[in-house]
């Protein structure tokens, strides 16, 4: 065998040497990044699901909702009114789970890509019913809203 025809096995052998250690390195880090995503969904609808028996127990023992509109003044309001001290039932946070997204200096809630939580509350029609349903959407992993990864339990 001469010198020029072992260099092309050897060139053959780190070729697909690389290509095969590429392919699994892709492998291996694409399943973390998913299982990153799936470990913060999870989250979120876990944060969510604590934010609706919050929720519920401010209405039982106040007999309505706390503001909200979906808009990150009520975030900011729904945070105050579920942590105030003058209720017996608040809740604590982790400090994960709040931020301060607009720079003012109050905390909001916040979903685990760091996006407020969008909160809803029950409204009174011009008729003058009262639905007795409210809202908590995270925007989900693209932060973007009115997408199908948002998460939301009714």
């Amino acid at each position: 065998m001469t010198d020029r025809t072992r260099w092309k096995d050897v060139a053959g052998v780190s070729a697909l040497g690389i290509i095969l250690v590429g392919g699994l390195l892709g492998i291996l880090l694409g399943g973390r990044a998913y299982s990153r995503r799936q470990r913060n969904i999870a989250r979120a609808q876990t944060l969510i699901g604590e934010l609706m028996m919050a929720v519920a127990q401010y209405e039982l023992d106040f007999r309505r909702f706390p503001p909200g509109k979906g808009d990150l003044s009520e975030n900011e309001d729904l945070y105050g009114a579920l942590t105030s001290p003058s209720w017996r039932g608040r809740h604590q946070f982790k400090d994960s789970d709040t931020g301060d997204t607009d720079g003012d200096g109050k905390p909001e809630l916040v979903d685990p890509w760091g996006a407020p939580i969008r909160y809803y509350a029950p409204y009174s029609p011009a008729d003058g019913t009262t639905t007795r349903r409210f809202r908590l959407v995270s925007v989900g992993p693209d932060g973007e809203e009115g997408t199908a990864d948002e998460i939301e339990r009714p």
